[in-house]
């Protein structure tokens, strides 16, 4: 069935407005997968820095407590530098972690009560270094020995793992919601890619359909104007021929009536002498016309009057 102009352009209009609408369709899509990984990033990132933090604070506050105990066993000064270090970033980076933490109220109550707890056992690190610095380390051992810094460890240190497994959580949670996404985005390029295609491949076919309707309807205009130029020499012939017989015919008629039409005048002109004598023979007194006169007269009358009307007559019966 060939293409029209109006179904061209109504298939053409509605395969526009549907790739629009895909078109739309991927683009929003896009646009919140890339948001929504977005935000999963973020969250992952954040986990990832809360974890750094709460390791650093970890490791922060174990280097002083080894460096604290071997100085105190040895009185070696080389247990001091890594002492001093880690004690140094204690305070830093339990700043950091509060800085981090700020998005999840639930852990400022914690996080004071670590801050109390790691005062206490930075306090306690430099009083029992202090001690041994002046001999006095069998007292600065017996404060290790009282358990209150363990104590305060164990409490950082289950506060440590707690936020570490929520950040773990929050990790895994993260990278298997960026997964999804990453899932969702990928189907949604392979299904959009489907739509542009059908799109695309009904919109050549409209536009092959449409041209092959063209191409068809040039064969046949191509033939008819054949035909036609046919038709027309065939008609123009029939004129030319027919205007030939009508010219031939007039040709004919005209001389048919021409020669007799002139018989006729010939034959009036010689009529109109004759009857002339014939007008002066009745007309005239018995004795004042010739004997030539009469003779004429008698002539006309009896000869020429009956030749002109015979051929009169033979006249008109060509003509008829």
């Amino acid at each position: 069935m060939p293409v029209t102009r109006t179904s061209f352009l109504r298939n053409s209009a509605i395969l526009l407005i549907v790739g629009v609408i895909a078109l739309l369709g991927i683009v929003g899509s896009t646009i919140w997968l890339v948001e929504r990984t977005q935000a999963h990033f973020n969250d992952v990132a954040a986990a990832r820095e809360v974890r750094s933090a709460t390791t650093n604070l970890r490791s922060s506050l174990q280097d002083a407590e080894t460096g604290q105990r071997g100085f105190l066993l040895t009185l070696d000064e080389q247990y001091l530098e890594p002492f001093n270090e880690a004690r140094d970033d204690i305070m830093p980076n339990y700043e950091h972690l509060s800085e981090v933490l700020q998005p999840f109220p639930e852990t400022i109550e914690p996080l004071e009560r670590l801050r109390d707890g790691i005062e206490a056992k930075v306090a306690e690190l430099d009083l029992t270094i202090e001690m041994a610095r002046e001999a006095r380390r069998d007292e600065a051992i017996a404060i290790v020995a009282t358990d209150r810094g363990k104590a305060i460890m164990d409490e950082a240190r289950a506060l440590f793992s707690s936020i570490i497994e929520a950040a773990d959580r929050r990790l895994v949670d993260g990278v298997d919601e960026q997964q999804a996404s990453a899932t969702a985005l990928r189907l949604t390029a392979i299904l959009g890619g489907l739509v542009i295609l059908l799109v695309g491949g009904g919109s050549v076919w409209i536009a092959l359909a449409s041209q092959r309707g063209l191409i068809a309807a040039r064969t046949e205009v191509g033939a008819l104007n054949f035909g036609l130029e046919e038709r027309v020499k065939e008609r123009t012939q029939d004129l030319i021929q027919a205007n030939e017989e009508v010219q031939r015919f007039a040709y004919i008629v005209t001389h048919d009536l021409r020669a007799p039409l002139v018989n006729i005048m010939g034959f009036t002109a010689e009529l109109d002498e004759t009857m002339k004598s014939i007008q002066a023979y009745v007309m005239a007194d018995g004795g004042t016309l010739s004997e030539q006169e009469i003779h004429d007269a008698r002539t006309a009358a009896s000869e020429d009057l009956p030749e002109a009307i015979g051929f009169f007559r033979s006249a008109t019966r060509k003509m008829d």
